[in-house]
């Protein structure tokens, strides 16, 4: 849309503007999503120009779809709203993402939280909650927006969580997320931990002062595994961290790999492995795990493979 077009007058003007631009996009426009995408574009700006955040929701948005609709707020959907129509992720234009029951800050720095990354962190739960009174520590390689670790520690309160991520940037918004969601005290639990290039997967780990004497219950990750840019979406390509989705070398095991070489070494005797892995590749993953492991599988919702448990049947040796 022209800057000549004037600015919306009001909400519903707002909704109907996002609209036509986004109508732009033959994309947008096979997938059906113009419509739903316009009213967070709507709500997004609104939120920006404000400052009104987390308060201003769907039902706020219809209540007021009369109501003035601010000068800058207007200036911010149309540019938000271009931005989309050439193809950039709606979560990083309005800058966060819903994962579960919270609502994650999503910049260039994280990968964006995917559904199927539910699917991993409910069957966490559900085998913790079966098979332990109460979780006292975990890790993830990997944290990426801090959804994972943040989720589990929301349903386990006696939970504390090591992470490693190897993005400055990533680990900066991991702990803002986790400073809005869990309170200003999250450093109590939480322990984002820098990992260097991550060819080291542990090395962080190693001087962890929650690791002193005791083993983790579990560890979790969902790490890279795409082989090449051909098993990508150009936009995803375009927009968001090649870290977070390539493997090194073209080899979609490397990361499974190198978490599984030093599991052991911080796993409690009867400890578990969570990975969330590419349903074509699954089997492949599996085939890691030695004779000391008892491998289980999991499906999303779409009844693919995504998600591998492993429970270590081997001794830990405490140092």
């Amino acid at each position: 849309m022209s800057p000549a077009h004037p600015l919306p007058a009001t909400f519903e003007e707002a909704i109907k503007m996002a609209q036509i631009i986004l109508g732009t996009s033959p994309a947008l426009a096979e997938r059906g999503t113009i419509e739903t995408e316009s009213e967070q574009l709507v709500i997004g700006a609104y939120r920006s120009a404000t400052g009104r955040g987390r308060t201003f929701g769907r039902n706020d948005l219809y209540v007021r779809v009369m109501d003035a609709f601010p000068k800058e707020a207007g200036e911010k959907l149309v540019v938000m709203a271009n931005r989309r129509a050439h193809g950039e992720p709606l979560q990083y234009l309005l800058g966060y993402q819903y994962f579960l029951n919270h609502e994650y800050e999503v910049d260039k720095s994280v990968l964006i939280p995917r559904p199927e990354t539910e699917i991993l962190v409910y069957e966490v739960t559900q085998t913790l909650k079966r098979q332990m009174d109460q979780p006292k520590l975990g890790l993830e390689i990997g944290v990426g927006s801090g959804c994972v670790s943040i989720e589990l520690l929301k349903l386990f309160p006696g939970l504390r969580m090591i992470a490693t991520e190897v993005s400055e940037g990533a680990a900066a918004v991991a702990r803002r997320n986790a400073a809005k969601i869990l309170g200003g005290a999250y450093a109590d639990r939480f322990d984002v931990r820098l990992a260097g290039d991550g060819s080291e997967i542990y090395e962080p780990l190693e001087e962890a002062p929650w690791l002193k004497g005791i083993r983790a219950d579990f560890i979790v990750s969902n790490p890279p595994y795409l082989a090449n840019e051909k098993e990508v979406d150009t936009d995803v390509l375009a927009h968001e961290p090649k870290g977070a989705l390539f493997a090194p070398a073209g080899d979609p095991l490397y990361f499974y790999r190198k978490i599984l070489e030093g599991a052991e070494a911080f796993l409690k005797p009867s400890g578990y492995v969570f990975f969330e892995c590419p349903h074509e590749r699954i089997d492949r993953i599996g085939g890691l795990f030695g004779p000391d492991w008892k491998v289980d599988g999991f499906r999303d919702l779409n009844d693919r493979p995504r998600v591998l448990r492993a429970e270590w049947k081997g001794i830990s040796v405490l140092n």
